[in-house]
């Protein structure tokens, strides 16, 4: 049995749908069952309640458990929850925990997930149970982030300067999740996954543009400027952190430096998971009717 945390979220619930329809049988962890009426219709597919901050919930959810995919959002207790799951299933004699992680991991970094993510990292490593790290990249879809400037002043604002970046689209982050779940020869592995092509930021809004019939330019502003706009967001939020905070925050011009672009970590993952699975540009990305992308279209 595997289990898929974090299954409501974008990365679990394209996981699980995954699995499905290739017939492999998978629990959804979930927190409240009311939210996963999508994902509970499923075939093969099975719903359990349970949540990572509170630990006595975690072992009915892995009971019968081999194989399980540690995710969960980038909110402040991130570790403290991650530590609980890896505790939990190694009592619960889980074989193999693959972790979703982030692009730059590391005790010593600047940045506040990035050190959750290092630690949790090691937690696991030294659990005894056998590990897998993905480390993806930047996502397609913070983009979508950018739509209400876009709508309301034809641009994108944001303090990468001429960086380029080889996002990844979360379909393909999924697919390479449940590879490593179902095919030996990946425990002990850390993966750094990132896209097809590094773009800079402008010819990722000329791509959007040219998807969207839509004029739309690349305005770099300063850091300080993007960290006030993320906190008015989240503010708009009613203070809730989602795990793309961390990816805007951390990919300025600053942290570009120790993104794998395009280099020999993203050749040695196409060659192990993409014989048979061909990772979507930027340009097939904007393509979909995503409602995000759908604003930008004319009427």
């Amino acid at each position: 049995m595997i289990l898929v945390t974090g299954a409501t979220g974008q990365h679990g619930s394209r996981l699980l749908r995954l699995l499905s329809t290739r017939g492999v049988a998978a629990r959804a962890m979930v927190r409240t069952p009311a939210k996963a009426d999508a994902i509970a219709k499923l075939a093969h597919v099975e719903i359990v309640q349970a949540d990572m901050a509170q630990p006595d919930t975690l072992a009915p959810a892995l009971r019968g458990v081999e194989r399980a995919i540690l995710i969960s959002s980038a909110t402040p207790d991130m570790l403290e929850v991650q530590s609980n799951f890896i505790d939990a299933a190694r009592k619960a004699g889980v074989r193999h925990v693959v972790k979703l992680s982030g692009i730059a991991p590391g005790l010593d970094s600047s940045f506040r997930f990035a050190r959750m993510h290092g630690e949790a990292e090691k937690r696991l490593e030294a659990s005894g149970m056998a590990w897998t790290h993905l480390r993806p990249g930047e996502f397609m879809t913070v983009y979508f982030r950018q739509v209400p400037a876009i709508v309301n002043k034809g641009a994108m604002f944001l303090p990468m300067e001429d960086a380029r970046i080889a996002s990844i689209d979360v379909g393909d982050i999924a697919e390479i999740a449940a590879k490593v779940l179902t095919t030996p020869g990946h425990e002990g592995k850390i993966y750094s996954l990132t896209g097809p092509e590094a773009l800079t930021m402008a010819e990722v809004a000329a791509k959007l543009a040219a998807a969207t019939g839509r004029p739309i330019r690349y305005i770099n502003i300063p850091p300080e400027d993007a960290r006030q706009a993320q906190l008015a967001r989240r503010h708009a939020r009613r203070g809730r952190q989602r795990h793309g905070a961390f990816g805007r925050q951390a990919l300025s011009r600053a942290h570009v430096g120790q993104l794998p672009q395009a280099a020999e970590d993203r050749r040695r993952v196409q060659a192990r998971f993409h014989r048979h699975h061909r990772r979507r540009s930027v340009r097939e990305f904007q393509r979909d009717d995503h409602p995000a992308l759908l604003r930008l279209r004319p009427r």
